[in-house]
């Protein structure tokens, strides 16, 4: 039975954008470890960036923008040392964006 992308052990790319999409991003998005590039942008996603997305720790590439999602961002999201773009505009969310966390890894690299 299909439990969605989330159980793919394998997947490197989610591309769903622009698809009129609606629902949540589901805690289960921690489950693709080895997810890289992750697009929802320009769809209907609701709620809150669930707390599992740090364990995406190969993530490159995080494209949010323009949904329904509300919310903090979650601070471990600035954690991943492979994040190299998070487009999470036109949304309602809010929160720090630890810029000097982002200045330091970008200084380091």
């Amino acid at each position: 039975m299909w439990k969605g992308p989330w159980f793919v052990p394998e997947l490197r790319v989610l591309n769903l954008r622009n698809n009129s999409l609606t629902g949540i991003i589901p805690p289960s998005v921690g489950n693709a470890t080895k997810l890289m590039n992750f697009s929802l942008a320009g769809n209907r996603i609701s709620g809150s960036l669930p707390k599992e997305i740090d364990n995406l720790s190969q993530l490159s590439t995080l494209s949010l923008y323009d949904n329904q999602l509300i919310g903090s961002i979650p601070a471990p999201l600035f954690n991943i040392s492979s994040l190299l773009l998070a487009t999470l505009a036109l949304n309602s969310l809010s929160g720090s964006l630890l810029l000097n966390k982002i200045k330091n890894t970008f200084l380091e690299r």
